[in-house]
């Protein structure tokens, strides 16, 4: 991907996740990002978020209104610990620093780690979770399968396919090259 189409693609991201996070922090009635290098620098955005979108409870001590770097550390180590610990969104590698310098390519990680994990929590069907139910799916798709070619990845995913009629082809046919 060269530089401009990159720029395009962060700029599309930014956009996208901005709004998204802007519309749950609207029902709760909390101001909008307008600015996700410099939204997250305090922490009580992203506390709000995680207020917003798991209906956890804001840290009762934190600095409303931090100026200093030290300030904004503290609010950020509660709204990480909020973000970690009580909503249980991974965050991989993501550092309260990142948030305060405004890395922009770990804030969009970290925006769309939250967008993901609010989904898929969302999703549960019969008392199982998105997780357990494509587990499920998956296992009774390949039931009375057994592996009998050298690559069970190929294998696997032509039987897959073929069972749940998305692609259908003869895996003995000879391929097409041109």
């Amino acid at each position: 991907m060269n530089a401009e189409d990159e720029a395009k693609w962060i700029t599309a991201q930014k956009k996208t996740f901005t709004k998204w996070f802007n519309n749950h922090l609207r029902k709760k009635g909390y101001p909008p990002i307008t600015e996700i290098k410099t939204g997250f620098e305090t922490g009580i955005t992203l506390m709000q978020i995680v207020n917003a979108l798991y209906d956890k409870p804001m840290p009762k001590k934190y600095n409303k209104d931090p100026k200093m770097r030290p300030h904004k550390l503290d609010n950020l180590n509660l709204a990480m610990e909020m973000l970690t610990n009580q909503a249980e969104v991974k965050t991989n590698f993501l550092k309260n620093t990142h948030l305060l310098d405004g890395d922009e390519k770990m804030i969009l990680g970290m925006m769309w780690a939250i967008i993901l994990h609010y989904a898929i929590n969302g999703i549960s069907v019969d008392e199982m979770t998105a997780k357990e139910g494509l587990l499920l799916w998956v296992q009774k798709k390949t039931k009375k399968l057994f592996w009998c070619r050298p690559s069970w990845c190929q294998g696997f995913f032509q039987i897959l396919a073929q069972r749940t009629c998305i692609l259908c082809f003869d895996s003995q046919a000879p391929s097409r090259q041109t």
